[in-house]
């Protein structure tokens, strides 16, 4: 019984892997403090709005705008360069969301590093 579980675990990761993903780049509101904030991360989810709804922990959270999303194999990849880019600009700060439910906060960062956080991400993606 066991083993079915696992193997239907490893199935499901497969299909997962297997799932087109996007690396995107949005502006998200936090309702209490009223700061908006960019967050980097990567999707294979259709719709990038669902993606923030409540039923994923974003309650206290409106989804501004998409700024930037690219269909890649290599979402994951991508995601990591332009993290490790991000984190080592000193222009760019780390944006820390109030509420500890808020998933993936280690993707924020300032609203003032946009200009540059946009360039890294484009610059990045460009290369395919």
């Amino acid at each position: 019984c066991d083993l079915k579980l696992v193997t239907n675990k490893q199935k499901k990761e497969k299909k997962l892997k297997a799932l087109p993903k996007s690396s995107y780049l949005v502006l998200i509101k936090e309702k209490s403090s009223g700061n908006t904030f960019v967050k980097v991360g990567i999707t294979s989810k259709r719709f990038i709005m669902r993606r923030f709804s409540k039923a994923y922990g974003y309650e206290g959270y409106i989804l501004e705008s998409i700024l930037r999303r690219i269909d890649t194999p290599d979402a994951e990849r991508l995601e990591d360069e332009i993290k490790d880019k991000l984190n080592k600009k000193r222009s760019v700060k780390k944006y820390r969301p109030l509420l500890e439910s808020f998933s993936g906060y280690s993707e924020c960062f300032d609203y003032n590093g946009l200009e540059d956080i946009i360039k890294i991400f484009d610059s990045l993606a460009s290369r395919g």
